[in-house]
């Protein structure tokens, strides 16, 4: 199934002319669903990887970024690792134990935060190229972009979210709540697809390079 093919099958449920303008407005909103109960548990198809030139110490992130899972900076010599701190955490060189193995240098920057939609470095760079690699969001369908990841593989999540809109907007609540069931459901089996192995990462919460190590176990 593709975009247009999805308009075209919930024209034929629905039989009715009067809701065909409305259909992209019904997909719009499933996509928005979609993309606020993924992004609380982030699956690998909304991995992306980003190359972000760095001229100053606030570099504007991508429009569909979720959350970042690594950034690496490279200097045209060296790529090294940065360490992400909470957003009111200091800037200061002994949380370069936040990347476990990490060796500080003090010429390179080595931390950053996420405020907003800003990736914000701990100095200003001179000539530095970002790696991002992060959680996106779900590539809107259109009549320019005709399929994504999960029209490809899980239709029908795209499918029943867009007749259960079209069931509410022509005031039928029950095959309004068939279809919201089917959805729920199907979006529901979404990252039973994609099993991740869990790893332990280890995040020292010390406050100064004198004092002994104490880590939390995140799993």
């Amino acid at each position: 199934m593709d975009y247009s093919t999805l308009i075209t099958t919930v024209e034929a449920a629905m039989n009715r002319s009067d809701i065909t303008a409305q259909i992209p407005e019904f997909i719009r909103r499933v996509e928005e669903e979609v993309n606020t109960r993924l992004a609380a548990s982030p699956i690998r198809p909304m991995i992306k990887t980003y190359t972000l030139p760095a001229t100053s110490a606030r570099v504007d992130l991508p429009a569909d970024f979720i959350d970042a899972i690594e950034l690496t900076a490279t200097d045209g010599t060296d790529t090294w690792q940065l360490a992400r701190l909470e957003p009111t955490a200091p800037f200061d060189y002994y949380d370069k134990a936040l990347v476990p193995g990490l060796t500080y240098d003090g010429d390179k920057i080595q931390q950053y935060r996420i405020l907003g939609d800003t990736l914000v470095l701990s100095d200003t760079p001179t000539t530095l190229t970002l790696t991002l690699d992060c959680y996106t969001k779900l590539e809107a369908i259109n009549d320019n972009n005709s399929s994504n990841w999960l029209m490809d593989s899980h239709a029908d999540v795209y499918q029943f979210g867009t007749l259960a809109h079209a069931g509410f907007f022509v005031r039928d609540y029950e095959y309004y709540t068939q279809n919201r069931d089917l959805f729920i459901g199907a979006l529901d089996m979404v990252p039973l697809a994609y099993p991740e192995k869990k790893r332990e990462i280890a995040r020292r919460a010390v406050d100064a390079p004198w004092s002994a190590p104490r880590w939390n176990i995140l799993s």
